[in-house]
């Protein structure tokens, strides 16, 4: 019996598809008359249940540290896979075994793909493989993803970055810890010296940061005001702080220098006023990053609090948000003509002033709504 399996990323996001996909007799009928098969049935993993073996299961030799470049030769550079959650894999491959058609349906970013992707490659998956992109996992949103399934081969590029990566990682990271550990570390130390791709360089900039408060000497500098029609306005053109190594607008550490600068100064300038129309776009929908320096400028929250909130408010039953990991700063195309319904659904929960209509401001196809 031709069957296809739907591969989510979670259990969670298996059943908000189930119920999208599945449950509704009419739609399922309708996108396996399209897939050509009989029936859909969704399993789900639970994030990455393969991923890379470690360097001793490559080259025996390597499982002693040592200060050499921990790159696989045999496979171009790239670490063979491993399964790390033998049960849920058996699960899904054991159902791919009869499957006619695969559908990866994780999440949309670079991550998802790889999810996913590597369950098939891994599984030597021969059949019809799609890809559903979707953003947020109300019905209307995954019924509209699933009735406009991807060739999942558009998508290569997105998978090959995924495990550039994660190998990329596993190569520098661990190269580097090994040869930092036999060279640096104290013969009576336990464990290894860490070095990461991301971590290291953080560290650096703090440390750097951290060097130049500890050594920093204050100075006194003066700032000159200047008066334009009974307003006393402070001067924050450029003064000598050049050779203080700061760039504090408007600052004059060395009492001669400002004084030259009052001298030349006009005692009566004439003020003129312009006006110029404008037309200023609406701000962009706010990304993750900038939607975590709100937060943690408003409420103080962490970064893995913003996330964690915008992960409920993303999920079952909530549905409030798009994808939180995408970069993405505009309203996809397929959720466009829904979105007037959404404003009106989020003002009618929380209960908030908004106006009655939505309008949409389009440059191409990127789009945002604004009052």
């Amino acid at each position: 019996m031709e069957k296809a399996i739907i591969i989510a990323e979670k259990r969670s996001q298996a059943n908000d598809i189930y119920n999208a996909i599945v449950d509704d007799k009419a739609y399922h009928q309708s996108l396996c008359n399209k897939l050509g098969v009989k029936y859909c049935l969704v399993k789900h993993a639970s994030g990455h249940i393969l991923g890379l073996q470690e360097p001793n299961e490559v080259n025996p030799a390597w499982a002693n540290g040592s200060a050499v470049v921990l790159s696989p030769t045999d496979t171009n550079g790239f670490y063979p896979l491993k399964v790390t959650e033998k049960k849920l894999y058996k699960g899904i491959t054991q159902e791919l075994k009869t499957a006619s058609v695969a559908i990866i349906a994780t999440d949309c970013d670079r991550e998802g793909q790889v999810i996913g992707q590597n369950i098939l490659e891994h599984s030597n998956y021969d059949g019809k493989v799609y890809r559903a992109i979707f953003t947020a996992q109300d019905k209307t949103s995954l019924q509209t993803a699933f009735g406009k399934l991807n060739d999942n081969a558009d998508f290569i590029g997105v998978y090959f970055a995924g495990l550039a990566r994660a190998n990329g990682d596993q190569i520098a990271n661990l190269s580097a810890t090994r040869a930092v550990s036999v060279h640096l570390k104290n013969p009576n130390q336990s464990g290894a010296i860490g070095v990461g791709r991301v971590k290291t360089a953080t560290q650096a900039i703090v440390c750097e940061r951290q060097e130049q408060i500890d050594n920093f000497i204050p100075e006194k500098y003066n700032t000159p005001y200047i008066t334009v029609q009974g307003i006393k306005l402070p001067y924050t053109g450029v003064g000598d702080t050049s050779t203080h190594g700061t760039n504090k607008a408007g600052a004059f550490f060395d009492k001669g220098n400002l004084q030259q600068f009052i001298t030349n100064l006009p005692n009566r300038a004439q003020v003129t006023k312009t006006t110029e129309a404008k037309t200023t776009a609406p701000p962009k929908l706010p990304d993750l990053p900038e939607l975590q320096k709100a937060t943690s400028k408003r409420w103080g929250w962490s970064a893995d609090k913003t996330l964690a909130t915008l992960q409920k408010l993303y999920d079952s039953p909530n549905y409030l948000t798009t994808y939180p990991r995408a970069e993405c700063r505009k309203i996809p195309e397929n959720m466009q003509a829904d979105a007037p319904l959404l404003l009106e659904n989020i003002k009618n929960i929380f209960d908030l002033s908004l106006p009655n209509t939505a309008i949409i401001y389009c440059r191409g196809k990127s789009c945002v709504y604004a009052n």
